[in-house]
Parts: C-alpha cells; structure tokens; sequence
C-alpha cells in the first residue's frame, strides 16, 4: 500500500463509521415514526423536521423541511441511498 492508498483508506474508514452511524440513527427515528402513527393517525408521518445545512453547525444554507407530511418518504430515500454507499465505501476501502 503507497501513501496515497493510506490516505484514502483513512479517509474512508473515517466515511464507513459515520455512514453507518447515520444509518442507524436514521432507524431510530423510522421505528419513532411507526409507534406515532399507531398512536395519532391523523399524521402522515411524525418526522416533523428535517434540516439539511451547508455547515454541521447548522449555520449556512439550510433547507428547512419543518412539515406534518411528506418527511418520511424521504428519509426512507435517505437511508436506501446511505446503505448502498456504505456498500460501496466498504468495497473500496477492501481493494485498497
């Protein structure tokens, strides 16, 4: 392995860690969501703010999706498109 290929391999485990972090926080929140609905039907989904900003301190551009609908199809997307990259990222990081 050069240089290069440790860098990038550090990167990525630094990638494979918070991909999978985030798939599982991202859980949590879908089974939140499953002992809502059964509670208050009323709601399409209880996923009532979804933030996406420019900077992790939430400072910047930020696409407020502060919504009673609509929510939780995409963070379905989110997660779907989170577990392939995680594939892909561990695939990577083997060939190296």
């Amino acid at each position: 392995m050069n240089l290069e290929q440790l860098k990038r391999g550090n990167e990525l485990v630094k990638i494979i860690k918070t991909t999978e972090d985030g798939i599982v926080e991202i859980k949590k929140l879908i089974s939140k969501q499953r002992d809502f609905k059964e509670k208050d039907r009323h709601y399409d989904d209880c996923n009532y703010s979804l933030s996406i900003s420019e900077h992790s301190d939430g400072s910047g551009i930020n696409a407020k999706l502060y919504r009673y609908q609509g929510n939780a199809e995409l963070i379905n997307v989110i997660l779907k498109t989170l577990e392939n990259q995680l594939v892909r990222f561990q695939k990577e990081l083997e060939s190296l």
